[in-house]
């Protein structure tokens, strides 16, 4: 059974981050966006311009890997990263892995 783990606060500015969401005038209006919104409708297979990748926590509360399927089967031109011993937060549980992810990712997108 995943757990997931606690995610290192401390580190690279995320207790300001967190307080910046109680400040924030566009957070309300997302979170509506987000749960009453239009669904996702995908890109065919074929018509994405560049690269698109999903990076995924294996111990995501939020968005569970479970849903990283929809996702794919929405885009199915989209690579998946999972990153293990990570929860919705990537770069706060995989600063190092998630920076290489991006890194690889854009570079990929430029070719």
């Amino acid at each position: 059974m995943l757990t997931g783990r606690r995610f290192r606060s401390n580190n690279f500015g995320s207790s300001t981050e967190l307080r910046g969401f109680a400040t924030s005038p566009s957070l309300d209006e997302a979170r509506r966006s987000l749960a009453h919104g239009p669904r996702q409708a995908g890109a065919s297979q074929g018509t994405i311009k560049g690269t698109l990748a999903f990076g995924w926590g294996r111990s995501d509360r939020v968005t569970p890997l479970s849903e990283a399927a929809v996702a794919m089967s929405l885009y199915p031109d989209a690579t998946l990263h999972v990153f293990e011993e990570c929860g919705h937060f990537p770069h706060w549980d995989q600063p190092q892995e998630t920076a290489r992810f991006i890194l690889d990712a854009t570079a990929a997108g430029a070719s």
